[in-house]
């Protein structure tokens, strides 16, 4: 599961270390050498994304891959998932592009013809 980038995120506004932060662009991130490893940001994650991380004893979670979205990049996720699954754009642009994939499909008649019946003989 990845980070949600919650608009009011609970996990930035319990940090004491100031290590998380919400970007204007959207992103929530952690600056690993503010983080003090006290794990308050992963109690008030409604989604249990934050996790610690065991060698550095810092939280670590999913950051969007800013680095990639000030370069004009979707994250690495999405370019890399082989089925396509992930999106990353505006909510409201994904839904415009799942309605209008659903409404060609309507409109192609794809899924419209009728099946196979099968019928078993009587006893």
């Amino acid at each position: 599961m990845n980070c949600r980038h919650c608009e009011r995120s609970p996990c930035v506004m319990v940090c004491p270390s100031k290590a998380l932060t919400k970007l204007e662009s959207g992103p929530v991130i952690i600056e690993t050498m503010k983080c003090i490893g006290c794990r308050l940001c992963a109690m008030v994650c409604p989604f249990g994304i934050l996790e610690l991380d065991t060698l550095s004893k810092v939280m670590r979670k999913c950051d969007l891959c800013v680095h990639r979205l000030n370069e004009g990049k979707a994250p690495a996720c999405v370019t890399t998932c082989p089925a396509r699954a992930l999106m990353y754009d505006e909510f409201d642009v994904i839904m415009r592009r799942a309605k209008e994939k659903a409404a060609k499909a309507i409109i192609s008649g794809v899924g419209s013809q009728p099946g196979v019946v099968i019928s078993l003989p009587e006893n």
